[in-house]
């Protein structure tokens, strides 16, 4: 193998070395690890697609907003929806969508999370951590989640990695910090919390020292002017719609005082506790069944000197972490639990710094055999609450909410009403959408029967087509609707339980042949 050549940065952090790895360090990589990594997360996701009988509101949330390719949805950023939208119009209508992007997704973050821990601390921590993160309860019991952190996850994961590759680059190439600029802008565009992990990379630039090179600093104006241009058209959007996305944000953000802010910054730091707890449960294996050993001759040495690993610790994990404090001491926001998600993506790397500490000889084969007995066990406790109503997972409407059935139902009742093919459901977001999904036709949804979150519905025309309307409440519904129905519903939160109703606004058009599409 070639020598690394050593580049002199600076001396940041105290002290600071480059390397210019060869192409062929990458080829001599093992797979392994991330390999079985990317099997489990498949296996998770095909089994809960297999298991569920409707899918997360996150979920279907995207498929009401996939109907219009848009710059700005009301709650949030658009690309993740344009990704779920792109599937559509090239490949057709599927509830799978969701699941497969995922998928995707939480792979990808798997692999780059890898890339990661292989340029800081080696191969031997990289692959004791892609192997952990596997484990997190995101990436396993949940992965068959779609939402704007499930694709943060991967954007951040993408920019720390573009960023790092940026400075291995030749003469620190343009190229490089424009492929992190683009990373960094669709990261924004996903979601405004992107700004943290964004942050936590120049924060790692400035605790390594690199800042310090005049190349660097132009990089990272380089990269910033690439993102603002990518997200400057959304904020241009959010700016004609009054700024919708900021203005729910604020109304979520719901204010706390003094102890109410210490209890839900506990309860969320209780909450990830819950998420690791199968990564927990292999480190204690390993840590009671490994042999005593002599340390493993490693021939490959750390890449990087110790204080770079530290600074990048620094910005990708403490500074999340202490962000999320302070959001919620300072800011007193209630903090929600999928925030602490990507806040805590880079604990499995840290962990499996520490592990390779404590257990020099740990390897692939020798932590291969505790990390699936901890997925063994997840899988476990996952068949046992789909298969268990506890009363504390009522709300978990992906395994419990009959959504085949009443959309079945609504579609009789739309026949026996019409000929016309079913154009527009009117409703609450996650029914309405569960209907859409469901009804085998993908009919549009106006959200809560405004145009406010649905601006692409023309209410003559859904007029002239006809509507069902969906409500939790049978008051709720307009009047002079025909076919009047309801069915018992689990409930989605606390406050909302029983039946689900429904009701036809009969279409205003001839219905002898197939009415155009909305």
């Amino acid at each position: 193998m070639k020598v690394r050549k050593q580049n002199n940065l600076c001396r940041g952090y105290n002290c600071v070395t480059r390397f210019n790895k060869p192409i062929a360090s990458v080829r001599q990589t093992s797979f392994s690890p991330y390999v079985f990594s990317l099997i489990t997360i498949a296996l998770w996701v095909l089994g809960a697609s297999l298991i569920n009988t409707a899918q997360f509101p996150d979920n279907v949330e995207e498929f009401v907003w996939a109907q219009s390719f848009e710059w700005t949805y009301w709650k949030h950023p658009p690309l993740l929806t344009w990704l779920l939208a792109t599937c559509i119009s090239l490949w057709g209508f599927w509830t799978g969508w969701t699941y497969v992007l995922a998928t995707l997704c939480f792979a990808g973050t798997a692999f780059f999370t890898w890339r990661i821990a292989h340029r800081l601390l080696g191969p031997q921590v990289a692959t004791v951590a892609v192997m952990l993160i596997s484990l997190h309860q995101g990436f396993s019991f949940r992965a068959q989640m779609y939402n704007h952190n499930t694709l943060l996850l991967l954007l951040a994961a993408m920019t720390a990695w573009a960023t790092l590759a940026a400075l291995d680059s030749k003469r620190l190439a343009a190229w490089a910090w424009a492929l992190v600029g683009l990373c960094a802008g669709l990261a924004m565009l996903t979601k405004y919390q992107a700004l943290v992990p964004l942050l936590g990379i120049v924060l790692a630039l400035y605790l390594s020292g690199q800042l310090r090179s005049a190349q660097v600093r132009w990089g990272v104006v380089l990269a910033s002017v690439v993102a603002l241009a990518i997200f400057a058209p959304h904020v241009q959007t959010m700016a004609a719609q009054q700024f919708s996305t900021l203005r729910y944000a604020k109304h979520a953000a719901v204010d706390l005082d003094a102890m109410a802010r210490v209890v839900t910054l506990l309860g969320n730091w209780v909450n990830q506790f819950r998420q690791h707890i199968p990564v927990l449960i292999a480190v204690a294996l390993f840590a009671l069944t490994a042999k005593p050993a002599e340390p493993a001759s490693n021939r490959h040495a750390d890449p990087v000197p110790q204080p770079e690993a530290k600074a990048w610790m620094m910005g990708l994990l403490a500074w999340p972490v202490l962000a999320l404090a302070l959001v919620s001491l300072f800011g007193g926001v209630r903090l929600q639990a999928a925030w602490g998600l990507q806040s805590f993506q880079f604990l499995a790397v840290f962990i499996a710094w520490r592990l390779v500490k404590s257990f020099p000889a740990i390897s692939f084969r020798s932590f291969l055999p505790v990390v699936v007995v901890a997925h063994v066990l997840s899988a476990c406790f996952a068949f046992w609450t789909w298969t268990t109503p506890l009363h504390f997972m009522q709300s978990e409407t992906d395994r419990n909410y009959p959504a085949a059935a009443i959309a079945s139902a609504v579609m009789r009742d739309w026949r026996k009403a019409t000929p016309c093919p079913l154009r527009y459901v009117v409703g609450p977001s996650f029914e309405a959408g569960l209907v859409s999904m469901y009804a085998g036709t993908y009919p549009v949804v106006q959200e809560d029967g405004t145009n406010t979150k649905s601006p692409w519905v023309d209410p003559v025309r859904m007029q002239a087509l006809g509507a069902v309307y969906v409500a939790r409440n049978d008051a709720d519904l307009p009047p002079g609707l025909v076919f009047k129905d309801s069915m018992l519903a689990p409930r989605r939160k606390k406050k909302l339980g029983g039946s689900l109703y429904w009701g036809i606004a009969l279409p205003q058009v001839n219905c002898q042949t197939p009415a155009a599409a909305p």
